[in-house]
């Protein structure tokens, strides 16, 4: 009996066709449907496992699973709990800012699932099938290994199957293999271990019949096809992606910070204060105020504004996160078929044998695809397309006599046609069988003949055509007398070689120009594509993409995990690679530290599309490319690429500035908020103050959306490094507690504030003096260069610092502060607080200087 498992390791493509026949336990006349039944229980329905899916609210409550998510809703229901009356605003703020954060995100990221199920709906429904010698349509779920399958123009191939006979067959399996023209399918026996793109006698589910007819027997079925194994990776989860990765280790990182704080100010307040619930209370409002509850909503509006002036370049963004990606990418791959070319085919040249443009050979070729019957392939279509105004000169002259087709032993076909009194004979082909069949040659109008000299002549040419890129066809005549004759394959003898056509999918107009830009950028661009090397480097030469190396599929294939590593650094073309292929070229480059952007638009793109950390695809992409992608560009126009790069990394740096703010700040007033648990007899400021510092100093933050970013910004891949955040923290957030400390002596010696009867005079002196310095501290730490003279901010930014700023000392300075619990402030108190902020903002200058001199930032 046959079975899944007694198939494994079985290479049926490269056995003799009776042994294929043997090992399928069938023959010409097909299975039984006994059998067919019997197999159907063994190998399963031919389908594509439909992907589990998730329910809305279960991806909803998925987005909440966050370190930082957790903790602000834990403080939140916590804090209110304990004092409702007290806390019910805060608590109810800190909710708000959980709820818009992930309510856009998955609002954003909902649309884009179910890749597997656009893969699925491309597959037609029935296949004609031989069963018991009889031919009949049959559903195609109930094919099963061993079934004799009829193909024909315009099928799609149903089932990985195994050529047995075919007349004229050319399948595009472009969608599998990135290959840019329709391939030739023959009986021949594959060689062992040979790629996809080698086996001549193999059609794959999902590729395309274009012409002719073929009987195959079906060798897997379902998810053992080799577009199985496609969409079984692509209902697997998407891996982490460089944003991702950054998010979750900066929350991680401030979310231990804020516990182990936490703990130590509660352990020391319910100490000195021998008040257990005030400490509780006191450390909970720590909590808020330390932890950047803000993050999600900066993060969110940050990449929602990166969305909107993306969509005014005519690029839609799927999922938010991939416009950072996109700003940190260093290494752009790219299939080149569609997206670095046109998809078409285009006849470049058409040359005679001293490689000279020759009208003559254009007018020959142009009649041969005229007359060709049958489906025209490609070449044909650009034939007739290429300047028809010549090509088509005295084709009303002539008529169609008779015409020998193609088959795959000659490798060529020919047409007849009457010219005056003449027949004419026009035969096309490759260049290998027309070349020994041709005795003369044709160039400048006069006749030759085609001696070894000139033979060696014409292959250097095909040799330097092929190894130009381009796919070459031969060209050659012979008149004959007219009369009744049927041609047959005997007359194609004697002939004239009149020259080449040389055909190549031609580069995007504005692929040069982007490409260039990314570089300047610091995004290395890498070609991984199904088409061979030669066309690859010549698409590479007109693109004008420095090329370090090349390698072949075969070579990846044989390399271990290790010298892969090696191999993707030393190389820029990938030629002739398989889906998985370029799926592990991706993981290689992951692990080598970069982050990878893939550019695609085919079936076969979808796995790498999904792996990289940002998948960009094009608005002419098939569907399941689209659904894959995190990008889509809705014109051909790939200048979008370098201006979605810049987008990206404006949007990187202002999100890092609210992280760097947030990280140096909060780490400053632990210093401060320990040494004031510590040495003070009274909170150094009540829960609802340090709740409304936090919150008025988070709406000034909103400004970071929209602020300006330095070119120096934009000029490299812009990567997470929480080593920098770590620094901001570390060096940066101590001076603000220098500052903090001045005031609680400015407070303490001068205004007196000593004891707990004048504890709101000195919670109104820190509220204001804690919230002017990290509120207008943003100016200093939003660029690299001295602030207001070498770099400003947006007006926005400007306006809400300011506002906040204002506001703040409307509070302290008006009869509203009672609400608060504050007390009046002495107008003394003023000039020194402006005195400390200038100076904070001043060594807070000079500390970012050292810091960027030294390279730690």
């Amino acid at each position: 009996m046959l079975t899944r498992e007694s198939l494994k390791g079985l290479e049926l493509w490269a056995e003799s066709q009776e042994k294929a026949f043997s090992l399928l336990q069938s023959g010409p006349s097909g299975i039984s449907e006994h059998e067919a039944e019997s197999r159907q229980h063994s190998f399963g329905k031919n389908e594509l496992a439909p992907k589990k899916k998730r329910g809305a609210l279960f991806l909803f409550l998925s987005y909440f699973v966050n370190p930082l998510i957790l903790l602000l809703i834990t403080v939140a229901v916590v804090s209110y709990f304990l004092d409702p009356v007290n806390n019910s605003l805060s608590a109810g703020i800190i909710l708000a800012m959980v709820m818009i954060s992930v309510t856009v995100t998955f609002y954003q990221e909902y649309t884009a699932r179910d890749m597997a199920e656009k893969l699925r709906k491309m597959i037609r429904n029935t296949a004609t099938v031989v069963r018991d010698g009889t031919a009949r349509e049959a559903p195609l779920k109930f094919l099963v290994p061993g079934d004799i399958i009829r193909l024909s123009a315009g099928d799609l191939v149903p089932a990985d199957c195994r050529i047995i006979s075919c007349k004229d067959f050319f399948v595009n399996q472009a969608s599998l293999t990135g290959e840019s023209l329709p391939v030739e399918k023959s009986p021949v026996p594959s060689p062992p271990k040979c790629p996809v793109q080698k086996m001549e006698n193999a059609a794959f589910f999902g590729s395309s019949v274009i012409s002719g007819s073929a009987d195959a027997i079906v060798v897997r079925t379902g998810l053992d096809t080799q577009f199985g194994e496609l969409a079984r990776r692509l209902s697997q989860s998407a891996p982490e992606t460089a944003f991702d990765r950054g998010i979750r280790e900066y929350s991680s990182l401030m979310v231990k910070f804020v516990l182990v704080l936490v703990f130590a100010i509660f352990l020391i307040n319910s100490v000195t204060k021998s008040d257990v619930v005030a400490a509780i209370l006191f450390s909970l409002a720590v909590a808020v105020g330390l932890a950047p509850e803000m993050l999600p909503v900066i993060v969110t509006a940050n990449l929602s504004q990166g969305a909107r002036n993306m969509a005014k370049k005519e690029a839609i963004v799927k999922r938010l996160p991939s416009i950072q990606n996109l700003g940190a990418m260093d290494v752009l791959c790219t299939d080149k078929t569609g997206t670095l070319t046109e998809d078409k085919i285009e006849l470049v040249r058409h040359v005679n044998i001293d490689m000279v443009e020759d009208e003559c050979v254009l007018r020959l070729a142009y009649m041969n695809s005229h007359f060709q019957t049958g489906l025209k392939n490609p070449m044909d279509a650009s034939v007739l397309l290429h300047d028809a105004e010549i090509g088509a000169q005295g084709i009303a002259k002539v008529r169609k006599i008779d015409e020998i087709p193609f088959d795959f032993m000659r490798r060529r076909m020919s047409v007849v046609v009457q010219d005056g009194h003449e027949h004419v004979i026009i035969t096309k082909g490759s260049p290998e069988s027309v070349l020994p069949i041709c005795e003369w040659f044709h160039c400048k109008g006069k006749p030759g003949a085609l001696g070894p000299k000139e033979r060696e002549k014409a292959k250097k040419l095909y040799d330097l055509l092929s190894m130009d890129g381009f796919r070459v066809l031969a060209l050659a005549s012979r008149r004959a007398p007219a009369g009744d004759h049927l041609y047959k394959v005997a007359d194609e003898a004697g002939l004239t070689f009149e020259g080449f056509l040389a055909f190549l999918d031609p580069p995007k107009h504005t692929a040069h120009t982007s490409l260039a830009e990314l570089v300047k950028r610091g995004v290395e661009v890498k070609i991984l594509s199904g088409d061979n090397e030669l066309v690859n480097k010549k698409i590479a030469q007109v693109v004008g993409l420095a090329v370090k190396g090349v390698i072949t599929g075969d070579e990846i294939s044989a390399a271990s995990d290790e010298s892969l590593h090696v191999l993707v650094e030393r190389n820029t073309i990938f030629a002739r690679v398989s889906p998985m292929q370029k799926e592990r070229i991706i993981l290689a480059l992951q692990r080598n530290k970069h982050v990878v952007g893939f550019l695609g638009d085919g079936i076969n793109d979808s796995l790498a599309l999904k792996t990289s950390d940002v998948g960009i695809s094009v608005d002419s992409a098939v569907d399941v490319a689209k659904e894959s992608a995190d990008i889509i560009l809705l014109h051909k126009s790939l200048h979008v690429l370098y201006e979605g790069v810049d987008e990206g990394r404006r949007t990187f740096a202002n999100t890092m500035k609210y992280l760097r703010m947030g990280s140096s700040s909060n780490f400053g007033n632990m210093f401060s908020v320990v040494g004031a648990s510590i040495f003070l007899p009274f909170l150094p400021m009540a829960p609802l103050q340090i709740i409304l510092n936090n919150f008025l100093y988070d709406m000034s933050q909103l400004g970071v959306t929209t602020d300006k970013v330095d070119p120096e910004a934009l000029a490299k891949p812009a990567q997470w490094k929480i080593d920098e955040i770590r620094n901001f923290m570390i060096f940066i957030g101590p001076i603000s507690s220098i500052f903090d400390y001045l005031t609680f002596g400015v407070m303490w010696f001068i205004f007196a504030a000593t004891t707990p009867a004048h504890q709101q005079l000195f919670h109104a002196g820190w509220f204001i003096e804690s919230l002017m310095t990290q509120t207008l501290v943003v100016h200093v730490i939003r660029t690299n260069k001295v602030p207001f003279i070498e770099s400003m901010p947006s007006k926005r930014l400007l306006a809400l610092t300011l506002g906040v700023v204002l506001l703040g000392l409307i509070i302290v300075a008006t009869p509203i502060r009672a609400f608060f619990g504050f007390e009046e402030l002495p107008l003394s108190f003023y000039p020194i607080l402006f005195a400390m902020v200038l100076a904070y903002l001043a060594l807070t200058q000079f500390a970012k200087a050292a810091m960027i001199k030294r390279k730690w930032i």
